[in-house]
């Protein structure tokens, strides 16, 4: 097929193109039209699935059956040798192991009693030297202190002999006796002082403790004033509260009585009231009668 011969032409729609068809050679085959197959004809239907997976079940079971039975034989002939021999093997090692250690243990526990030996001789050479050095030193101080109390002995003589001896005499001893008394008459004015003092202290305790009682009562006094008077309050504006309701709980009565037709006396001059405003007042006294017990329960 080509263009070579083609021709335009004009349409209704616009350009348009002739193109004539060359009939096909006759040597060329035409390929067979693809024709669906049916279930029956299908190599891989239900049942061919079906057998091939019950083959593929028994070649698996088989391999399984051969592997177990390998196993058991090889389980009877070679694993006893084996597990002799790998027995063997663990015990040797674990007796040439436990020979190491108690090597290592004994050369261990002889290298440390021969530093403990020698800790020990040089210990006993350190304390000897150390326990004459001590007595050295400590003859020393001795020494030194004999020597020290000798020359303080020689200095109390020396300055004994060279202090006059005192003479006394009556005027002295007067002197003497005037100082003290003198002494003894102050400590007893300072003693009067002090007791004077604490007298005066504890008069102004007294007259403090007065006055804050006397203070402590006028407050309690004023608190219980100030209760009562708002005790009289709030039972005043309760008392309000309940003629303000028993006042429109009276005129819903009044109102009911009218309604039904009832002929009392006085209920002729009462303006009938309309339904809203009926609603309004039940719905104030309802909540009047609400807020009162609840204060009741408070109280």
């Amino acid at each position: 097929m080509g263009l070579k011969n083609s021709t335009m032409r004009s349409s209704p729609g616009g350009v348009a193109f002739e193109v004539p068809v060359r009939p096909s050679s006759p040597g060329k085959k035409v390929p067979a039209r693809l024709s669906h197959t049916t279930k029956n004809d299908s190599k891989f239907n239900k049942e061919v699935i079906d057998n091939k997976l019950k083959e593929a079940e028994k070649r698996r079971k088989n391999i399984q059956e051969s592997k177990i039975q390998k196993v058991k034989r090889f389980i009877k002939t070679g694993i006893k040798g084996s597990r002799k021999q790998l027995l063997r093997e663990r015990i040797s090692d674990k007796q040439s192991k436990a020979e190491q250690k108690r090597k290592e243990l004994q050369e261990a526990k002889i290298a440390k009693m021969k530093k403990l030996e020698g800790i020990t001789k040089g210990r006993k050479q350190f304390s000897k030297e150390h326990i004459l050095e001590k007595q050295r030193k400590a003859n020393e101080r001795k020494q030194v202190i004999a020597a020290e109390k000798i020359a303080k002995a020689k200095r109390l003589e020396g300055a004994r002999k060279a202090k006059p001896e005192k003479k006394t005499s009556k005027e002295d001893i007067t002197e003497k006796q005037r100082k003290a008394n003198e002494r003894r008459k102050d400590i007893m004015d300072a003693k009067i002082c002090k007791s004077k003092k604490l007298a005066g202290t504890r008069k102004s305790k007294k007259e403090r403790t007065n006055e804050a009682i006397l203070e402590k009562q006028r407050k309690a006094d004023e608190r219980r004033q100030a209760y009562s008077e708002s005790r009289l309050r709030k039972i005043q504006e309760r008392q309000q509260e309940a003629r303000n309701v028993n006042n429109k709980f009276t005129l819903l009565l009044e109102q009911e009585a009218k309604r039904s037709g009832a002929k009392a006396q006085g209920t002729s001059a009462i303006r009938p009231m309309s339904r809203r405003k009926a609603k309004e007042v039940i719905n104030i006294v309802s909540t009047e009668m609400n807020r009162m017990s609840l204060r009741l329960n408070k109280e």
